[in-house]
């Protein structure tokens, strides 16, 4: 190979920096899904407690100790768990997700994953529940009954219909009684002997609901030493009487669990408590309304497990109760998220019916903040939220105003405003349920929030000095027209407005020159597709201004850019928009988010694309395909510049990468590891603590150029490869680097090893 000799002195490069090698690498993937939303509960023959989700799985001692979860990073393939049962004969537990995978672990910690009724493509291929009788396991669920061999981890047949039931009827419950399986359908209840075939229909009994007395849809059954079958619906418990179920209890309450057990007999539960046969509550203490328990024994003691839909589980054993709520999210969904000056993650939730409040996440632990805990939210509906550089928090309700954070000693003073302490202004003019868009805060620390309205008179803007006095800015082109709800304040401080989703009208801008009083006027104007037909739509999802001021704008139909946003200043603007959809296509974009490296992340139903600086081109696009995200649809993203994370708001969950897109260093303090670096084994050198547009060079103790790279980040890789692809001999090597901004240097020593 042929090397290029050069002096130990750099020259000064270009200010434009390319990516080099794996730069958009992604690693160190982690979850962070809600895990007190409980959907089923199971327990093994070692004293632990096993809770499916719908953000993944759980176990815990019996003691509330030993937290472990399990999500879908290097473990299961799903994460929305429905069921949950543990094999004795095997030491397995088995789990079915709503989505039809089934997760199998073993008792030395290994996952086998079967996705063979997912591939079916049924129509409903959630797994309602499963049961074991010798070396079959059946499976439940929206498809009907499907048997599975335990051994050779086969399916040996599906169960389509069952007797004279209509076919494909799903299954929600399933119980094996010496050699009988029974299970509950939408339609009653069905029995057959398992050294039957039971694909064939007239190996079943059905036995069902009678319709116009109790309802169809059957959800638990239980069987008692007698063989007497009990069936349970939302408002009845029905007893089977001579082939035909008859009224046994009728409740006003919603029930949710039927069991028998020899422990206990026939016990039941509903929103409200756990009771016997005879009626009688069962004292446990509940804090949350009770959508089922299980009971089993455990070193000659009772062992109560009560599964609550928000708020964990419920553990009542030898007289103690405990109630589990697992370090999570309350919420899978994050419409909004930003970081603040400590590194702490904060995320909005949704809007009305999936609002559970925001969050706070600190690296390890999450406080989540709701109307049941700070009843002065008022409504969990908090949809957007930013974090000022003075530290508050403001978070915008879907119904109810704004909320403020103000930091104090270790915690927070809040600050709600409404109609009754600010211009704010109701979705229809003079009512109280007020929506608020993204929230922002100018240079001068003023809060700046869209308020969105029907055909109203009224603000389409607010503003919040620093003493929380506020002002109104309507509409200039039509006051009565306020479908505005995504907001960006550029380096000019012009207010860019999005049209909402409502009904898109356009984007508006306003600038008030400096004075909320509006004594000096304002600069204001709209730009709308008609008007600037490179503009995508008009409605606007996200705006954002990105380090050398730029306006980028999301649509559902693609990226634009204004690149002279200060043009708005003018008495007669010209505004340059450009389309982009030539790079990335006719996206539907949900989030923009701007990197330490001035990098535009866009979330989109397609995965998430990053465009360069200038968005001239893609430097690539993640997806569930090439990385651990559960879907495409990607709804907010997140990224701390100081430690170069990346967090991706999803439906199923936050899930969080490391990247190399960290801010630059103010002074070298060069680390490169590993040391020695063994190409064919570590892959790749990381190259840490670099200045800002660092020229990287790796030469030979002579002087001789083997490879040339910019970055802009704090950190760089390098393959081990030279400038013609090669990998490098083994020896030492200086990796030299130099700032073309603060014209600084650094010398560090490399050995490689090329085994």
């Amino acid at each position: 190979m042929k090397y290029t000799k050069i002096g130990i002195l750099f020259l000064i490069f270009f200010s434009i920096y390319t990516f080099t090698f794996s730069q958009i690498k992604l690693e160190d993937w982690k979850a962070h899904t809600s895990l007190v939303y409980t959907q089923a509960i199971e327990f093994d023959n070692n004293g632990k407690i096993w809770v499916a989700t719908s953000g993944g799985v759980y176990s815990v001692n019996i003691d509330g100790s030993g937290i472990t979860t399990y999500h879908n990073i290097k473990q299961m393939l799903d994460i929305d768990i429905s069921s949950i049962k543990f094999n004795p004969k095997t030491e397995e537990i088995y789990f079915g997700s709503k989505n039809g995978y089934i997760e199998i672990l073993d008792k030395n910690g290994n996952w086998s994953h079967i996705t063979d009724i997912i591939n079916q493509n049924f129509s409903d291929p959630i797994i309602n529940d499963i049961a074991f009788y010798g070396n079959k396991a059946f499976f439940g669920g929206g498809f009907g009954l499907a048997v599975f061999d335990t051994k050779k981890k086969v399916f040996d047949e599906t169960v389509r219909r069952f007797a004279t039931f209509n076919v494909n009827l799903p299954v929600n419950k399933i119980i094996i009684e010496n050699d009988d399986i029974w299970i509950a359908t939408k339609s009653g209840v069905a029995k057959a002997n398992l050294n039957t075939i039971l694909s064939n229909p007239s190996n079943w009994t059905a036995y069902p609901a009678k319709e116009g007395l109790f309802e169809t849809n059957i959800k638990d059954i239980a069987i008692n030493n007698d063989g007497v079958c009990y069936a349970l619906s939302d408002k009845f418990i029905t007893k089977l009487v001579n082939g035909k179920f008859e009224e046994y209890k009728q409740s006003a309450d919603f029930y949710t669990s039927l069991i028998y057990t020899n422990f206990t007999g026939l016990i039941y539960s509903n929103l409200f408590g756990i009771l016997d046969s005879n009626d009688r509550n069962i004292n446990i203490p509940h804090p949350d309304y009770i959508y089922g328990v299980k009971v089993f024994e455990y070193s000659g003691e009772l062992l109560y497990i009560i599964k609550y839909q928000k708020n964990g589980i419920g553990i009542f054993y030898k007289d103690n109760y405990i109630n589990i709520i697992p370090n999570s999210p309350l919420s899978n969904i994050a419409r909004d998220m930003d970081i603040d000056n400590y590194g702490n993650l904060w995320i909005a939730t949704d809007e009305d019916p999936n609002g559970r409040g925001f969050s706070k996440f600190d690296g390890t632990n999450w406080k989540n903040f709701t109307v049941k805990e700070y009843p002065i939210l008022e409504s969990d509906n908090y949809h957007k939220i930013t974090v000022a550089k003075d530290g508050r928090i403001l978070v915008s309700n879907y119904g109810k105003g704004l909320l403020v954070l103000e930091p104090k000693n270790n915690d927070y003073d809040f600050k709600h405003f409404d109609r009754s302490n600010s211009e704010l202004l109701g979705l229809s003019g003079a009512n109280d349920y007020i929506v608020c868009g993204k929230p922002r805060i100018d240079s001068k620390s003023n809060i700046w929030v869209p308020i969105l309205g029907n055909q109203s008179l009224g603000p389409v803007l607010v503003a919040f000095d620093k003493d929380y006095h506020s002002y109104a800015f309507q509409n200039s082109r039509n006051p009565n027209k306020r479908f505005f709800s995504s907001l960006a304040i550029d380096h000019n401080s012009t207010k860019w407005v999005g049209g909402s989703r409502v009904e898109g009208i356009g984007m508006f801008y306003m600038n008030e020159k400096g004075n909320l009083d509006n004594s000096n006027g304002v600069y204001s104007g709209f730009l709308t597709q008609n008007d600037y037909p490179n503009m995508p739509d008009n409605t606007h999802s996200s705006i954002e201004v990105d380090k050398n001021g730029y306006v980028w704008i999301g649509t559902p139909r693609g990226l634009a850019l204004i690149t002279n946003p200060s043009s708005a200043l003018q008495n007669s603007p010209s505004i340059n928009v450009r389309n982009l959809n030539r790079v990335i296509g006719e996206q539907n974009i949900n989030y923009i988010m701007i990197d330490a490296q001035n990098n535009k992340w866009l979330a989109t139903n397609s995965g998430v694309w990053i465009v360069n600086f200038d968005g001239s081109d893609t430097i690539g696009v993640i997806n569930k395909n090439n990385s651990y995200l559960p879907t495409n649809e990607i709804l907010s993203l997140a990224n701390n510049p100081t430690t170069g994370q990346i967090y991706f708001g999803t439906k199923y969950g936050i899930y969080e990468a490391k990247s190399l897109f960290v801010s630059p260093s103010a002074n070298y303090e060069i680390k490169c590891y590993p040391q020695p670096f063994n190409v064919k084994k570590d892959k790749e050198m990381i190259i840490e603590g670099l200045e800002e547009y660092s020229d990287i060079r790796i030469v030979t103790l002579s002087g001789t150029l083997v490879k040339q790279f910019f970055t802009n980040s704090d950190k760089a890789l390098w393959n081990g490869l030279d400038t013609d692809g090669n990998i490098v001999p083994t020896g030492i090597y200086l990796m030299l680097a130099s700032s073309s901004t603060s014209k600084n240097s650094a010398v560090q020593k490399i050995a490689v090893i090329n085994d």
